[in-house]
């Protein structure tokens, strides 16, 4: 059971691991922006982009696997190491959206 509750955090890890070089890129291309007028909202999207790419590092850095002799207590540590890595997941996907239509925009 322990397990399944570890893969099913992990799975959600690394679906989304990958985006950080998406994250790295979308960054590049924000930074290539020449458009005054889309100064600030590329400030904020790039700060979105990094508060994500540490919101990865620092869940990455707190997790690790539960004492399994305490099975009620790793039921609860994975259930809320999965709520947080699904909040990164969020975060990150939003952050490249942002980029994305950012980027579009200045097309």
């Amino acid at each position: 059971e322990l397990q399944k509750l570890h893969d099913e955090v992990m799975a959600i890890h690394d679906e989304v691991m990958p985006k950080m070089i998406d994250i790295n890129q979308a960054k590049k291309n924000l930074r290539n922006i020449d458009d005054p007028s889309m100064d600030s909202l590329i400030t904020n999207a790039i700060q979105r982009l990094d508060d994500a790419d540490e919101a990865m590092m620092a869940w990455m850095a707190q997790f690790s696997k539960p004492d399994p002799g305490d099975l009620e207590a790793a039921r609860q540590y994975y259930a809320g190491q999965k709520e947080s890595i699904t909040k990164v997941k969020d975060q990150m996907l939003q952050s490249l959206e942002l980029a994305r239509k950012l980027s579009i925009d200045e097309e």
